[in-house]
């Protein structure tokens, strides 16, 4: 399901933070983690501070 969202060309990605900048949280490269069998990346601005989490599947239909 991640890497048919990368693929769809129609679909754009927030490219920062409002809080700050954490490449490795960001839309985008939790995709890329997922597809990739990776654990996605929270913000480190948030309730779970940059931790590593499975994305729900839930989020990924479009």
């Amino acid at each position: 399901m991640a890497r048919a969202i990368l693929n769809d060309k129609g679909i754009t990605y927030a490219g920062a933070h409002a809080s700050g900048s954490d490449r490795a949280s960001l839309p985008r490269q939790n995709l890329v983690d997922t597809a990739n069998e990776h654990l996605a990346k929270t913000s480190p601005w948030g309730h779970k501070k940059g931790a590593r989490v499975a994305l729900n599947p839930r989020m990924l239909v479009f």
